[in-house]
C-alpha cells in the first residue's frame, strides 16, 4: 500500500503543479482539466493494481497449518502429550527427525488434519523433551500395491512418502522448528547427531533389529518420579 500511496501523490502533484504553469499564460480549457483527472484515474486504478501484486502471497496450505500448531499447542508440554495417548517411542532418537512418538489409536487409515499419529520431540541440552514437527502415517496393506498417497493439505507440496520399514504413507509437518528443506521435507538438519545413538547403530547392522519399542505410561499425580 505504500507504493500505492505514493503513486497516488505524485500524479495529484503533477496535475497541481500543471495547473499553476498554466495558469501563468492562459486559465486551463475543460478539455484539459477532464484530461488531468483522466490520468489521475488511471494511475490511481494502477496503483490499486501495484498494491495487490506487491501483498505476499500466502501458500494455500498455509491456514491448514495454522489450525495443526494452535490444536498441537498443548503438546509442547512433553507429559501433557504422553498422558493424551503419545506414549510409544516408535523409532527412539533419529538424526535429522527425533523421537516419534506415536498414538496407536489414531492409526486409522485416514488423514486427519488435528490429529496427527506421530508427535516428534527432540531433547535439550538439558534432556528435556522439545516439540519440534508431527507426523501423518497411513499403513498400506499391500506393499507390491499400495494404495494412492492420501490427500493430506491443499495444494501439492506436501509430498507424501513410503516408508518401506514400517509399511505405510509417511508425512512430516516441521511447525515447531524452521526446516530449511521444506515444512513437509522428512529430514531436518537442524536435528543434529547423537553419538549414543544406538537405534543408527543398530541400523547400520544388518544383523541386528531395532529395539522394542518403549511405552511410557502416564504420570500418576503424587507418584515418585
Amino acid at each position: 500500500m505504500k507504493n500505492f500511496g505514493n503513486k497516488k501523490m505524485e500524479i495529484f502533484h503533477f496535475i497541481k503543479n500543471y495547473g499553476k504553469r498554466e495558469s501563468v499564460g492562459s486559465p486551463i480549457g475543460a478539455p484539459k482539466i477532464v484530461f488531468l483527472w483522466i490520468v489521475l484515474l488511471l494511475g490511481l486504478l494502477i496503483g490499486c493494481q501495484t498494491s495487490d501484486d506487491d501483498e505476499p502471497q500466502l501458500e494455500p496450505y498455509q491456514s491448514e497449518l495454522d489450525q495443526l500448531k494452535a490444536a498441537m499447542e498443548p503438546y509442547k508440554d512433553f507429559d501433557k502429550a504422553v498422558a493424551d495417548g503419545y506414549d510409544i517411542d516408535a523409532t527412539g532418537y533419529r538424526t535429522g527427525m527425533g523421537h516419534h512418538y506415536v498414538k496407536l489409536d489414531l492409526v486409522d487409515g485416514s488423514f486427519d488434519l488435528l490429529q496427527p499419529e506421530n508427535l516428534l520431540y527432540v531433547p535439550d541440552k538439558d534432556g528435556k523433551m522439545q516439540f519440534v514437527a508431527v507426523e501423518y502415517v497411513v499403513p498400506i496393506a499391500d506393499m507390491d500395491h499400495p494404495q494412492p498417497a492420501p490427500e493430506g493439505f491443499t495444494g501439492s507440496r506436501d509430498v507424501w512418502a513410503i516408508n518401506t520399514e514400517f509399511n505405510m504413507w509417511t508425512l512430516h509437518a516441521w511447525i515447531e522448528m524452521d526446516n530449511p528443506n521444506g515444512v513437509f521435507d522428512p529430514m531436518n538438519p537442524g536435528i543434529p547427531e547423537i553419538k549414543e545413538n544406538k537405534v543408527k547403530l543398530l541400523r547400520q547392522d544388518p544383523g541386528r533389529t531395532l529395539p522394542p519399542i518403549q511405552r511410557h505410561p502416564p504420570k500418576v499425580p503424587g507418584s515418585p518420579e
